[in-house]
């Protein structure tokens, strides 16, 4: 706007009769003015010039120039530095917040409706799916190691693709093949990181046994070469993202890295409808286990709540035996167990608050088995249940062993309003489940 020194130019009537600047669709500002138009720019340089050079000398007028520039590029540095301040305030920030997980309140389903399915029903949901040893950077120096990372990300955007309402991924370990790769393997955390955050969905992360495993030397002698990062290193990269959930162990002082729980909430409101937790079982740095202050640690956050909850570990237990009277998926390998599990197991168990315990490692497997823990008061597979179901993740990455097909397990878990009566409910009282079911399957492309 003009200032006060320059009323004798712009006449009171043009100042009423201005218009704001003409865009286009696009934004882009168009060349035509409206009548009345008076652009700002030229007030300021050039009549407002004119007004100055009939009032003042030649030595003045040039001071002013001179005055006018100055003010002009600390006018630009000052926008600058500002405009700087404020897209980094937006990415701390973007850094800092965390994503919220709920439920979704959806539509009845006709694959847990009952006999009799009232028209007031409502269902709440929540996806997750299992990501699990992808192998990034294994053999990088080769032309068919980067090759293999090529192919896993393809795959994973097929998979994302065919399942689309997808509300946690849950990395399930063996993100990186560390043993393959030399010098700062973080990086490929990195890349992970870049691309699961173009789908939009957040991310748990668990450690595997190949996320920091010590470089084997290709020389056939067998030695190794430790890394200068750690597996809170490699952690602190995941968490850099916006997206990503992954959290550390409550203490330095506690055995692994990633034992932590993660709330999903009510559709409305704060109440927490599920837990997810996640179990740090070693491998690389450290003995492949579970071990006994994990034990003390999962007791003690498992006894306070009382809503249903998952689990995920990386290696497996030897509850993971196949059984064919109570697995069902494909066995292409036998079980890599732990060398310690300090009774997970039955922990979990005792809580009567589990639905599955999730497990990678072993690239041939992706069952499930129901673990017989003496309960036989329900013989729905993936219903309602106080049993406990121990399940494999498919191999989601070309790195690593096998040929197998690569995919990802999916998890579906619902809470469910509807007691087979007429009465309505409301969005609002759908956040009270009355009743909690869930399902599984492998995607594979």
């Amino acid at each position: 706007m003009a200032s006060l020194s320059d009323t004798n130019i712009i006449k009171r009537d043009e100042i009423d009769n201005m218009l704001p600047m003409e865009l286009d669709d696009d934004g882009i500002e168009n060349d035509s003015k409206q009548e009345g138009f008076l652009d700002e720019h030229e007030i300021d340089d050039e009549n407002r010039k004119m007004f100055l050079h009939r009032s003042f000398s030649k030595s003045n007028r040039t001071t002013i120039r001179r005055f006018d520039e100055v003010f002009r590029k600390s006018h630009i540095l000052l926008m600058t530095i500002g405009i700087a301040m404020m897209f980094s305030a937006l990415a701390l920030w973007g850094r800092l917040r965390t994503p919220v997980l709920r439920f979704r309140v959806d539509a009845p389903s006709s694959y847990y409706s009952h006999d009799h399915q009232s028209a007031a029903a409502f269902n709440q949901t929540f996806k997750i799916m299992q990501i699990t040893d992808i192998h990034l950077g294994e053999a990088e120096y080769t032309d068919w190691g980067p090759e293999q990372d090529a192919k896993t990300f393809r795959l994973l955007e097929k998979i994302f693709e065919y399942e689309p309402d997808c509300d946690l991924i849950v990395l399930g370990g063996d993100q990186l093949t560390a043993n393959n790769c030399l010098g700062n393997c973080t990086k490929y955390y990195g890349i992970l990181g870049r691309f699961l955050s173009k789908n939009g969905v957040p991310w748990a992360t668990i450690m595997g046994n190949h996320d920091d495993m010590a470089f084997e030397v290709e020389d056939g002698t067998g030695a190794t070469v430790p890394h200068s990062y750690t597996r809170r290193d490699l952690l602190r990269v995941d968490q850099r993202f916006a997206l990503s959930l992954s959290q550390s162990s409550p203490s330095d002082a506690m055995t692994g890295v990633t034992n932590y729980v993660v709330d999903v909430l009510d559709p409305v409101g704060t109440g927490i409808a599920l837990q997810i937790f996640f179990l740090d079982s070693g491998g690389g740095s450290l003995k492949e286990a579970i071990n006994d202050d994990q034990i003390q640690w999962f007791r003690k956050q498992a006894g306070l709540n009382t809503v249903p909850a998952v689990i995920f570990q990386h290696i497996p237990t030897q509850e993971y035996e196949y059984n064919d009277g109570i697995c069902v998926g494909y066995q292409g390998e036998g079980v890599a167990e732990v060398e310690y599990d300090a009774g997970i197991v039955n922990a979990i168990v005792q809580s009567k608050r589990f639905k599955f315990l999730a497990v990678g490692h072993n690239h041939g497997n992706d069952y499930c088995c129901r673990y017989d823990n003496g309960n036989d008061n329900n013989n729905d597979q993936y219903s309602t249940t106080n049993d406990l179901f121990l399940c494999y993740g498919r191999h989601s990455g070309y790195g690593g062993y096998g040929k197998w097909d690569r995919g990802v397990r999916m998890y579906e878990l619902l809470l469910t309003s509807d007691d087979g009566s007429d009465e309505s409910v409301s969005t609002e009282d759908a956040a009270v489940g009355k009743e909690f079911k869930w399902r599984t399957w492998v995607s594979i492309n």
